[in-house]
């Protein structure tokens, strides 16, 4: 069986960019790969289509994108692989299991879309669940308007086939709540990081499995040919990357992701029987540091655990102007809590 394919894009801000989309960088990869490696248990290869070479500290392949200022048409280019293939913005949560998208892809033949929440007469692409064969849609791909194009070619409805298992955060979740939501895309002004909700901070976070920290180090990536060092060096992939894809496939991963899954199920477990007055109230679902002061802001919280990137963001939103770059991170911080008080 073809190997699954989860993808996205990354591009440096340009002319083309609007303001909503200039802030993507590779932690942005990073939230992503770890959501989907959380809620799918089947192999995958994680491809980053991209403007140029970025280092990670998870195993993605990196392909470059045909343009040298890329806009969003390019976003059709991954369809060029023909393989089965998740296709997802940056920009996306995943926030409940997703084998059934993922089988879609593997064993279906007519690509799917999701409805456009603003316009349900028609698709959007906010996600793409794309079987094997239809190279045909990047290859045939001239510049057009991605969203336009990928309409001529009659697409399935997600909507239809996994009800409410594929959601805007505008169109669905800001009003209706999470529900049976698995994927959460996101659209045009508003974006995760400028988000206080719970249900954000528990499935967009950036975080690595001991694993992966002693396995996924960019070095260690650039000896297996994951790291790409020029425009051309994707079409040769080396067989030591190949080799590698397929043993974070095997057994051992599977173990992996299936503790992972027991732990999730133990915890959901707990957290009904606590809902139904059948376990204590005082036993945690997760452990949470003892030293924590129950007086402190929640926004101070939320606040220290942004990254870099994500913290320069808030900065400017709250504030309304980036940040100074000569500005320490501790003073940055402290600006944003006294915009928020």
């Amino acid at each position: 069986m073809p190997e699954l394919a989860i993808c996205s894009l990354l591009w440096d801000a340009n002319r083309h960019s609007q303001p909503f989309s200039s802030f993507y960088d590779e932690t942005w990869v990073e939230r992503l790969y770890h959501g989907v490696a959380r809620n799918l248990t089947r192999p995958f290869e994680f491809i980053v289509f991209s403007d140029r070479p970025r280092q990670y500290s998870v195993p993605v392949t990196q392909i470059p994108l045909s343009s040298a200022e890329p806009d969003y048409g390019n976003c059709i280019e991954p369809y060029k692989l023909g393989q089965p293939m998740i296709l997802m913005g940056l920009d996306t949560i995943i926030t409940g299991n997703i084998d059934a998208l993922a089988e879609y892809c593997l064993t279906a033949d007519r690509f799917a879309l999701p409805l456009d929440p603003y316009n349900p007469a028609q698709v959007c692409n906010g996600v793409a669940l794309v079987p094997a064969g239809h190279a045909n849609i990047g290859f045939g791909w001239n510049g057009e308007n991605d969203m336009e194009w990928v309409r001529r070619f009659n697409p399935a409805i997600i909507d239809t086939l996994f009800p409410g298992q594929v959601v805007s955060y505008k169109g669905h979740v800001r009003q209706h709540g999470l529900g049976d939501a698995r994927v959460v895309y996101f659209h045009g002004e508003e974006k995760p990081h400028q988000l206080r909700e719970a249900w954000v901070r528990e499935h967009w976070k950036h975080e690595e499995t001991d694993m992966e920290r002693r396995n996924n180090t960019p070095e260690i990536l650039a000896q297996h040919g994951e790291v790409i060092k020029g425009a051309s060096g994707w079409k040769a992939r080396e067989e030591k990357g190949l080799k590698r894809n397929r043993a974070l496939a095997s057994e051992d991963r599977m173990k992996i992701r299936a503790g992972r899954a027991e732990n999730l199920a133990r915890e959901q477990a707990l957290a009904e029987a606590q809902a139904a007055g059948s376990a204590p109230k005082s036993e945690p679902m997760r452990s949470k540091p003892v030293e924590q002061a129950k007086s402190e802001p929640e926004v101070q919280d939320e606040v220290s655990a942004l990254s870099d990137a994500d913290l320069a963001a808030y900065y400017e939103q709250v504030v309304g102007k980036p940040p100074h770059h000569s500005m320490k991170r501790q003073t940055i911080e402290a600006k944003v809590r006294e915009a928020l008080a």
